[in-house]
């Protein structure tokens, strides 16, 4: 062994400077036996690898700061066999562990089987988001949630601690990120679970890529062999009858076939004998789940049967089975969707309860209530609370956004910029309506009102908006230019278009006068809204042309206020009561919004 390094999570950040110093002060030594645990064995798999060191501290660091934990994402025991595989990987392959299997396949299914008609979200599955720092390892797994629209996507581990002392804030925690996903599920009609893969050039990305690249290896190896060696092929099998079970439609004939062929002790007797045919039974495996996917999956399918290298065909079944998966936990969360929308705010609000009781005490929650006050109303606290949700729409960038709300931070945000670009929009149209040509032509006005939107939607932050405003400005000198060439009228002259161009380019500044105007005109449009009882008045003037985005708009932020109006709203009132004079309040407080048909209801001051 030319080196190694010890266990110790909080050195790790030590190993990662020891890691730097043969690198960069004597590099003509050959390190090729270099072991390590835990931490350790990062900074091992490194020097092995020859990964950048000053990526692994940037990615040590990062993941030790926003998990405010001192124990490293890897876990210690896969960290620390990976880098004793490297390291002995002169003396032989066979020693990567079954547990390193790329497709995990000794995981059970996401969301399991249901049993009853009343499920909660606790019922469905595993949960979102890690914890804060608790005692104990973790076994970390991955996955990505998609949305489509402003909520994007997010991703999101999927843990479980173990270790006595930190059960009952696992507990508490856990009921946390069920409460978070549940929420989840409830605002975005196109959630789905997609396998997480790290970036490819990062360090988890690397490792993950040398491991798996590693188990291949040994299997090749062990098959080019002569006489052939099958003792990871064995394992191998042994792990995908163990999965296929949880794949395939419950049915006894073909549990009883599954187990009959893929009978582990007639493979290993075959094995002995020198009779085994492992292709045979990877054309076994496709059979079964030919019968088994969705036609979605049908043509990866019949790739895999065209496929003639074994250990490539082992390879691409076994990233079938994780997308068959997959399939089978989003088919289980769309059969619990409905149940899941018309429970879930009951359950967040008993789940937020049960937090507060057991461990904020009196600690507050002072950005919501540093949030309400800045909006404090004179006449009730249901005003209050509706100046405090149009604030969310384009929320101040020097304040801290209100920890109750934290969960949609990133809607609002995307909210707000859905905002920004519709007052962008109906600014723009609103001064190219000056030749003629585009006031007194509906038909073009609708048509630019088009273009004006495929212009603007990529556009997601200030920065970007000049150059989307001198796009705008060639799109709209192009078509007033085309249509009044149709009308066999003259081109606009330059001065024209410098001044056009100069009103334009002056709505990159937020307060300019027709921005400012535009914008006025939508805030006082969504607060009408709020207060309508779900009855979206006509929009107002210079967005008609953009009526059905300026609905959708309207109807997200509906949702999305209402539904959190639904479960925080008590907490809203009682931040308010504790903070409020003890005059009487000249309109009554209405109660917190309650679900109605599965979607929240704002209350009506």
């Amino acid at each position: 062994m030319n080196l190694s390094f010890a266990d110790c999570g909080f050195l790790g950040i030590y190993h990662v400077g020891v890691a730097v110093c043969p690198k960069k002060h004597a590099p003509q030594l050959l390190l090729e036996r270099i072991g390590g645990a835990s931490a350790g064995a990062l900074a091992a798999c490194c020097l092995l690898c020859d990964l950048p060191i000053e990526t692994m501290a940037a990615d040590f660091l990062r993941e030790s700061l926003l998990r405010g934990e001192r124990h490293l994402y890897l876990h210690p025991n896969l960290a620390a066999q990976s880098a004793a595989y490297v390291a002995n990987r002169t003396t032989g392959p066979g020693r990567v562990p079954l547990f390193l299997l790329p497709t995990g396949l000794r995981r059970r299914p996401i969301f399991p089987q249901p049993q009853q008609s009343h499920r909660t979200p606790a019922d469905v599955g595993p949960v979102p988001r890690a914890p804060p720092a608790a005692s104990g390892p973790r076994h970390h797994r991955r996955l990505r949630l998609h949305g489509a629209g402003q909520q994007g996507a997010r991703s999101v581990a999927l843990t479980s601690t173990v270790g006595h002392s930190a059960i009952l804030p696992a507990l508490i925690f856990k009921d946390l990120r069920n409460m978070e996903l549940a929420h989840e599920i409830a605002l975005n009609p196109e959630f789905k679970l997609k396998q997480y893969e790290p970036p490819t050039h990062s360090f988890e990305g690397r490792v993950k890529a040398m491991v798996h690249k590693a188990y291949w290896d040994v299997l090749r190896t062990q098959l080019e062999r002569q006489p052939p060696q099958y003792d990871q092929a064995i394992r191998l099998l042994a792990e995908i009858k163990e999965c296929i079970p949880q794949l395939v439609t419950p049915n006894e004939r073909t549990l009883v076939r599954i187990n009959e062929v893929l009978d582990t002790d007639v493979i290993r007797q075959q094995a002995e004998q020198g009779v085994l045919d492992f292709k045979s039974y990877a054309d076994f495996v496709i059979l079964i789940l030919s019968q088994s996917c969705s036609a979605a999956r049908d043509e990866a399918v019949a790739e895999l049967s065209k496929m003639d290298d074994v250990v490539d065909t082992f390879r691409s079944i076994l990233e079938l089975m994780a997308m068959m998966k997959l399939d089978m936990a989003n088919f289980m969360l769309e059969l619990a969707r409905k149940e899941i929308s018309a429970n879930s705010v009951q359950y967040e609000k008993e789940k937020l309860s049960k937090y507060l009781h057991e461990f904020h005490g009196n600690v507050g929650f002072p950005a919501t209530e540093d949030w309400l006050q800045r909006n404090r109303s004179d006449v009730s606290s249901i005003h209050t609370i509706y100046n405090g949700y149009m604030e969310l729409i384009d929320y101040p960038e020097d304040k801290d956004f209100p920890e109750l709300l934290r969960i949609d931070k990133e809607r609002f945000a995307g909210i707000s910029w859905r905002a920004q670009r519709l007052i962008l929009c109906a600014s723009l149209i609103s001064i190219a309506q000056s030749p003629p040509i585009i006031s007194q032509r509906p038909n073009n006005r609708a048509k630019l009102a088009k273009q004006l939107e495929i212009i603007m939607q990529d556009v997601k932050n200030e920065t970007q908006v000049a150059a989307a405003l001198e796009s705008c400005y060639e799109q709209i000198r192009c078509l007033v230019n085309s249509a009044l060439s149709q009308e066999q009228q003259p081109d606009m002259d330059e001065a024209t278009l410098a001044s056009l161009k100069s009103q334009l380019m002056q709505l990159s500044n937020k307060t300019s006068p027709v921005r400012s105007l535009m914008a006025k005109r939508f805030y006082l449009f969504v607060r009408v809204s709020l207060r309508a009882d779900n009855h979206i008045p006509p929009p107002p003037a210079g967005f008609k042309e953009f009526e059905e985005e300026l609905t959708a708009l309207i109807s997200s932020i509906l949702r999305l206020i209402s539904y959190n109006h639904a479960v925080f709203g008590d907490q809203f009132f009682k931040i308010l009561g504790k903070t409020t004079p003890s005059a009487p309040e000249s309109t009554s407080e209405p109660a917190a919004a309650t679900p109605i048909n599965g979607i929240a209801q704002v209350a009506n001051p």
